[in-house]
């Protein structure tokens, strides 16, 4: 059974903040915390949960970057291989180059415009922030490779 701490509750209105006393989670809309009995303020409450819920998403959106990058890099892999073993191979690498070349950059952008004024300390927003640069980064190396296979395929044939 669900205790109601979860990004579903989150968008549902049922917000979570962390004790400013004790560090532990609780409802935003509690009098006292439950573990501490601290009380609760209730604007820097909803401050911090809605803070929260959009580091949140701003974590998710990074993942979902990352594995887009991933399977990108395994698509090129696989035309890169394919164009080394098959002899007649006329396959340009179409699924990573349109994959890098407009949803990639398009993500990455709109996460940045999104959440890159996100002011946090939470160790998962940071590593989402390097998520989104290295796939960043990433993407580039990766379609300057598309572009060599592209390239290599157009002088074989």
């Amino acid at each position: 059974m669900s205790d109601g701490f979860s990004i579903g509750a989150v968008l549902q209105g049922q917000m979570i903040v962390d004790c400013p006393h004790c560090n532990e989670t609780i409802d935003f809309n509690a009098e006292r915390c439950r573990f501490c009995g601290h009380p609760v303020d209730r604007k820097a409450a909803q401050s911090a949960a809605e803070l929260l819920a959009e580091i949140s998403q701003a974590c998710n959106a990074a993942s979902h970057i990352a594995s887009f990058v991933g399977i990108s890099v395994a698509f090129s892999l696989l035309d890169f291989f394919s164009l080394l073993f098959i002899p007649f191979h006329n396959m340009l690498p179409g699924t990573a180059l349109t994959g890098v070349l407009l949803f990639v950059p398009v993500l990455a952008l709109r996460w940045k415009i999104r959440f890159g004024q996100i002011v946090s300390q939470y160790p998962d927003f940071r590593n989402a922030r390097r998520t989104v640069t290295v796939s960043g980064i990433v993407g580039g190396l990766l379609l300057c490779f598309i572009l060599f296979l592209s390239v290599l395929t157009l002088i074989r044939h």
